[in-house]
């Protein structure tokens, strides 16, 4: 079995030295497709991708990690080119990386959500584009044969759908705890480097539909205290009193 899990590189809030800094990280709705691909690859035997779009190259090793929790492979794509992409491009060149990958992958794992991200359809224009079927908002899934057998749930029901692989799933945004999980560290951990030229593509196609026309930083730097207290009511009077002192 060959299982690729995307995953991308966010900025996330951290509170550290008194201070709410920034910092970058792996997305962490995006870490539980690797723990499921690894789980399925120590039961069926096969070989793992992480796939990447990297904006600036720094941040590969920050990806590196993933080699220490199973995967075999780390495919990043690093370009000019791929930056600042709205999620049509990014589906094309996720779609030309897929392709690429020698043989054929059998589950593509995507995260339903990214913190820095609004629509959660990404996945849905890769399918589209491969031609693969495509389950979305999955909170479980198994292996039957050459089938896949999911479970979504809904606000009144639960979901069960069968497809045969190959396929794309959208893994329902959970947080896992990789404390439970021990891993063993692949001794393969082969990393690849993609830019548009190897992946024949040309500027045209991925101009962007939708145009960026600025970003900002809700919360860049700032002080932050924590409040301790045995009660509400003890927290709330030393809220105010902090209150009453910027005041």
């Amino acid at each position: 079995m060959r299982i690729a899990v995307l995953v991308k590189i966010i900025k996330k809030l951290n509170f550290k030295d008194g201070m709410l800094k920034q910092e970058k990280v792996i997305n962490p709705y995006d870490l539980r497709g690797i723990i499921v691909a690894y789980l399925l690859i120590r039961k069926f035997g096969g070989e793992t991708f992480v796939i990447s779009i990297c904006e600036e190259k720094e941040d590969i090793e920050i990806l590196k990690q993933v080699h220490e929790w199973g995967v075999d492979n780390l495919i990043v794509a690093h370009d000019a080119l791929f930056k600042d992409l709205d999620t049509i491009a990014k589906s094309k060149l996720i779609s030309a990386i897929i392709k690429k990958v020698p043989k054929s992958l059998d589950i593509i794992l995507f995260g339903q959500y990214s913190p820095d991200d609004t629509d959660g359809i990404l996945s849905l224009f890769v399918a589209e584009k491969l031609n693969l079927p495509h389950l979305y908002g999955v909170r479980r899934f198994w292996v039957e044969d050459s089938k896949v057998v999911s479970e979504t749930f809904t606000n009144n029901e639960i979901i069960y759908n069968e497809v045969r692989m190959p396929v794309v799933v959208a893994l329902e945004p959970i947080i896992t705890d990789f404390s439970k999980y021990e891993f063993t560290i692949s001794s393969k951990k082969s990393l690849l480097i993609w830019d548009s030229k190897f992946l024949g593509l040309k500027p045209e196609e991925l101009k962007p539909k939708v145009k960026l026309t600025g970003k900002r930083i809700v919360v860049e730097q700032r002080n932050a205290q924590i409040i301790l207290g045995q009660n509400y009511k003890e927290i709330a009077a030393k809220l105010a009193n902090i209150i009453n002192k910027i005041r």
